[in-house]
């Protein structure tokens, strides 16, 4: 055989001597001129490599690279459609099994979102769709794997997302809603909750304040006068006898009833209520009792105001009468301090007479006029049919520690004990002629003690 005239660049294909790849040049004679850096040549050929090919090592020919396929030195190379692989050269692309698809540049079939690969898995092999409550991100390793707290798989399990009252990146950690925000959940940004308004309890929504309503998410008015607002847009009228109080958060009853707020009813009798959550508060004290309205305690009827309602005393005779008020009929305790004035030395014309300051006055009545000497009040009151009316005093009789003073302040003069040891009696001094029905002569009755 012939050798070829340029060993090193040219190689003998039946019986004719032509340029080896990466040259170029004519056949038989040569010389051969190496291939340009971006051309192609063989034997007499030479070009370009056109869209999606590549040169191969020696720069003989184009091929279609990976991730498209067709015809060598001249294609043309045709991306590899969606859903396969292509090796690259002249074969023809590779559909990827159900759970699979191609990588980025179509080299190979890798796991598909949504899907995990089993232990035996292999090029050919199906993948297997992600178990529920798992999340399969998919790829080259193609593993399932349980979300991080407070996120849970998307719809297709394709990824990890926070739930709602949480932020924070996909398959990330998840942070709770900062307060006074909602959080919708994924990667979505807290939204800060307007005027009046903060975070639901799941920090999902925002709800308008104790004392406003309104829609969540929405404006957030005061609430009406007359009304509770707990929060939300929950508006409720205050119960009967009672009215919007601490800010429209609550009720509170009206002065003269009393309760939690949520029902009222009139204040306890003997009792006094302020309102507004105020305890029913006793009218202590002789002749004290609430007003109408129950709202004050105050002196009535027989008593009067002392030391500003503090205290009650009993009103005079005098003042009985000039507001028309009916006198009672006296009563006595024998138990008590009390004096008997005798008449003419006849028991038939004794009489018993209490604490106070005594007067007798027309149509035989005998009056406490209600003041002692001590400046409290005695109870004023009438004895009609008063069995002493004149001056004729015979003698007194004093009981339980009383003592008397007569007409022009002398005390009576208690000389004689009755042998009892406790009662007194003796004769009137300083009596001077006084006419028992002159209504400016008066005797008072004390206690010694």
């Amino acid at each position: 055989h012939m050798s070829c005239p340029f060993p090193d660049s040219m190689r003998r294909y039946a019986d004719v001597c032509t340029c080896m790849g990466g040259y170029t040049g004519p056949d038989m004679t040569g010389p051969c001129e190496k291939c340009a850096d971006d051309e192609y040549c063989f034997s007499t050929g030479r070009g370009k490599c056109v869209e999606g090919a590549e040169l191969v090592g020696d720069h003989s020919k184009c091929v279609c690279s990976v991730g498209y396929h067709g015809q060598d030195n001249g294609g043309p190379c045709e991306k590899c459609e969606e859903g396969h692989m292509c090796a690259g050269g002249e074969m023809e692309p590779d559909m990827c099994p159900t759970g699979k698809i191609a990588n980025d540049d179509h080299s190979a079939c890798v796991i598909k979102p949504g899907f995990y690969a089993d232990a035996a898995d292999t090029a050919e092999l199906a993948a297997v769709s992600c178990t529920d409550g798992k999340v399969c991100l998919g790829g080259a390793g193609g593993a399932e794997a349980d979300c991080l707290a407070n996120s849970e798989p998307n719809e297709g399990q394709t990824s990890c997302v926070c739930n709602p009252g949480f932020t924070g990146a996909d398959n990330g950690a998840c942070a709770t809603c900062p307060a006074g925000s909602k959080c919708a959940g994924g990667a979505a940004a807290p939204e800060t909750c307007g005027a009046n308004s903060e975070s639901s309890t799941d920090k999902t929504d925002c709800e308008c304040k104790e004392g406003f309503h309104g829609p969540n998410s929405g404006t957030c008015e005061a609430c009406p006068s007359g009304s509770f607002c707990i929060g939300g847009n929950n508006v409720d009228s205050c119960p009967a006898h009672s009215t919007s109080s601490n800010e429209g958060k609550s009720c509170s009853c009206n002065a003269g009833y009393s309760g939690d707020g949520k029902t009222c009813g009139a204040c306890a009798a003997g009792h006094i209520c302020a309102g507004d959550g105020a305890a029913p508060v006793y009218c202590a004290g002789a002749g004290r009792t609430p007003n109408e309205f129950r709202t004050e305690c105050i002196c009535t009827g027989l008593w009067k105001d002392w030391d500003n309602n503090a205290d009650c005393r009993r009103k005079t005779y005098e003042e009985l009468t000039q507001q028309s008020i009916n006198v009672p009929e006296c009563t006595l305790d024998t138990n008590q301090p009390h004096v008997v004035l005798d008449r003419d030395y006849d028991s038939d014309n004794q009489q018993r007479f209490g604490v106070g300051k005594w007067k007798a006055i027309p149509d035989y009545r005998c009056i406490n006029e209600g003041m002692g000497n001590t400046g409290k009040a005695a109870e004023a009151c009438v004895i009609h049919n008063c069995k002493f009316y004149s001056d004729s005093l015979s003698k007194a009789y004093f009981y339980h520690g009383a003592t008397a003073r007569f007409f022009e302040h002398s005390w009576w003069n208690g000389q004689h004990s009755d042998g009892s040891g406790n009662d007194w009696y003796g004769r009137a001094q300083g009596l001077n002629g006084g006419n028992w029905e002159d209504q400016t002569s008066s005797f008072i009755v004390s206690a010694s003690t």
